[in-house]
């Protein structure tokens, strides 16, 4: 979705570590036109604190379900929005 992971390393080590102490780059920076709600839903499923993320894959289809449905599937907009 940036176009790069959000943790980097030379090596598995160093990302592994990066992945631990390290806050990723927020996605809005990245790509300011993105929907703020995706934005932060990435966040979520990035947070350090597993009990800041989703509780299931189930809630994860379900919350990008409905993102969908506010930003929609046109290839045209999802470039722009997504």
């Amino acid at each position: 979705l940036a176009g790069s992971p959000p943790f980097h390393g030379r090596a598995s080590a160093e990302v592994m570590a990066a992945i631990v102490a390290v806050e990723p780059v927020p996605l809005a920076a990245i790509l300011p036109g993105l929907s703020p709600r995706l934005a932060g839903f990435v966040g979520c499923l990035l947070a350090k604190d597993t009990a800041a993320r989703p509780e299931s894959a189930a809630v994860v289809a379900a919350e990008l379900r409905a993102i969908e449905s506010t930003v929609g599937s046109d290839p045209a907009t999802a470039t722009a929005l997504w």
